[in-house]
């Protein structure tokens, strides 16, 4: 696993990346989607690879607003479904997450491994309005004389719109002042 250690498996903490990607698409953090308590879907008919993929947990009618803070699996796992995989992914990758990841739907609920390290790199891109900047141990070098003789560059890449990123985090705040976190 690449990106600062060993991966762990990321959970529900994998959801906001499915979110950041629904909202590049137009998506609207308010629409509301009515979802069963359980499911079980034919991975083929959304070009997702074969078998049947089983989910359950968080049945009813959220907007993304309420899904995360329910921590509603069914309302990410349909979610995942339209967006497809490999576009998550690709947000995850271009906010930060360097590991090598399975493009499975499942992702969106914590299969394959990112590292502490590559989880802290994405959320931080959030923090800065959706500027990623690598993580860097060093940000600095003088020599004896308090002369700066290296300096981690400033300059970050701008990966998700501003309103993107801070809607991500209004949305995820939720976890903390209204749901299971």
């Amino acid at each position: 696993v690449d990106g600062g250690g060993s991966g762990r498996q990321p959970g529900s903490s994998f959801k906001p990346f499915a979110v950041a990607t629904a909202l590049k698409e137009g998506y609207s953090a308010e629409a509301r989607m009515s979802v069963p308590g359980s499911a079980s879907f034919d991975l083929s008919e959304y070009n997702a690879g074969g078998g049947t993929w089983r989910v359950s947990g968080g049945g009813g009618n959220y907007s993304m607003l309420t899904a995360l803070p329910a921590s509603s699996n069914m309302f990410f796992a349909t979610l995942m479904l339209k967006l497809g995989s490999q576009s998550v992914i690709d947000t995850a990758h271009q906010m930060g997450v360097t590991a090598e990841l399975p493009v499975v739907p499942s992702i969106v609920l914590g299969a394959g491994e990112v590292s502490p390290l590559d989880m802290a790199s994405a959320y931080s891109t959030l923090m800065n309005h959706g500027v990623h900047h690598q993580p860097q141990v060093i940000s600095r070098v003088e020599d004896s004389s308090g002369n700066v003789i290296w300096e981690a560059p400033e300059q970050g890449d701008q990966v998700l719109t501003p309103q993107v990123a801070d809607t991500t985090t209004t949305i995820m705040r939720g976890v903390v002042t209204n749901g299971t976190g």
